[in-house]
């Protein structure tokens, strides 16, 4: 059976051995509260992602629309200038600058 030293000891550990308990409990609590709030964090990030993306599909596809519109304008215009005959302005030269372009040859 247990004598009364080892019953003093154990009883003086108790109180140790709960508060040892208790840190671990409450860092458990911490890591769960902390991976839940990067896990939220990761969640509004890929949100915000996915809606930056919505975003610019629209643009680009009011982009490709209004093109569209533009685009069926300078095909008109093609066309009356085609039956009108050559135009008489002379045709626009691109001029390359020096040094806008790069040779790269390997």
């Amino acid at each position: 059976m247990l004598t009364t030293i080892e019953m003093q000891q154990s009883i003086a550990q108790l109180h140790a051995m709960e508060k040892i308990q208790q840190v671990q409990q409450q860092h458990a609590d911490l890591q769960q509260r902390h991976f839940a709030s990067q896990l939220h964090e990761e969640r509004k990030r890929l949100k915000e992602k996915v809606n930056d993306a919505d975003e610019a599909e629209f643009r680009r596809l009011q982009e490709r629309e209004a093109d569209a519109r533009s685009g069926g304008r300078r095909d008109e215009a093609k066309r009356r200038s085609a039956v009108r005959g050559p135009s008489e302005e002379p045709p626009e030269e691109t001029a390359v600058e020096e040094g806008s372009r790069i040779d790269i040859r390997v």
